[in-house]
């Protein structure tokens, strides 16, 4: 998968580390999928408000989760 420079940029960035910890903290840092507590990552369900984003915009998963989500999507 491509992504935009922008999309890159923000993902690097100390505001995009402030938000990512933002939403560990409120999943309690735990998949909102399994529940499993280690290698956590953050998905966004809408690119719409990048680096505005509400919290409803992202989703807290562990890797395979996320793979699984991901891999749906993109079959759809």
């Amino acid at each position: 998968m491509k992504f935009s420079p922008t999309y890159i940029r923000y993902i690097n960035s100390e505001a995009w580390r402030k938000r990512r910890a933002r939403a560990l903290k409120l999943a309690g840092h735990r998949c909102q999928v399994c529940g499993r507590t280690w290698s956590l990552q953050v998905h966004h369900n809408t690119y719409e408000r990048l680096g505005h984003e509400a919290d409803s915009d992202l989703l807290v998963t562990c890797a395979s989760c996320h793979w699984v989500i991901t891999w749906m999507l993109r079959v759809r």
